[in-house]
């Protein structure tokens, strides 16, 4: 495979995921399905705030990671492995550091029954910052191509079962 260099994504990067929210909707895994009416209840919602979406647990497939890196080289290795850096590692605690009064963490149950089939799996990691599809340019389809590939010496029917884990609610209000 022949590696090539790419500009590193970065952390605070206003277009970190600059091309990543078609693949948003179709490759991340489902919230619990608990979710909605956990943060009516949790928050007291009634239609007239906002709502951040903080994201999902990766996919943990250490075979796709290496055919990224492969791909995007050392660049994104480093960014990987240095992302957060300097940032605290619980949400909790960033929220502590800001102008907000505490916090409040709030679990919904994953989803045990998620079957995932190589069209929403390729589109998860096209949904990540680190493996938008503007990383990869003109390799693009060479890599999407490789990537299925690769799925289906795992999985010759295309299928995978996920597990993404708890949605995490992590809720504060402003001084």
């Amino acid at each position: 495979m022949v590696r090539t260099t790419t500009p590193s994504p970065s952390a605070f990067d206003p277009k970190a995921f600059e091309g990543t929210a078609g693949y948003y909707a179709v490759g991340r895994p489902p919230y619990s399905a608990q979710l909605a009416d956990t943060m009516v209840r949790e928050l007291s919602l009634d239609g007239t705030g906002q709502l951040l979406d903080v994201g999902h647990p990766e996919i943990p497939n250490a075979a796709v990671q290496k055919l990224i890196l492969d791909y995007l080289g050392d660049s994104t290795r480093h960014y990987l492995a240095t992302w957060n850096q300097g940032q605290p590692a619980r949400f909790e605690d960033t929220l502590a550091q800001s102008r907000f009064c505490g916090s409040r963490t709030v679990y919904a149950p994953g989803r045990p029954d998620l079957i995932r089939d190589l069209d929403t799996v390729v589109a998860s990691y096209f949904s990540l910052s680190y493996a938008a599809p503007r990383w990869f340019g003109s390799r693009r389809a060479d890599f999407e191509s490789d990537l299925r590939h690769l799925l289906r010496e795992y999985s010759p029917d295309g299928l995978f079962w996920d597990w993404p884990g708890d949605t995490e609610l992590v809720t504060a209000t402003k001084s």
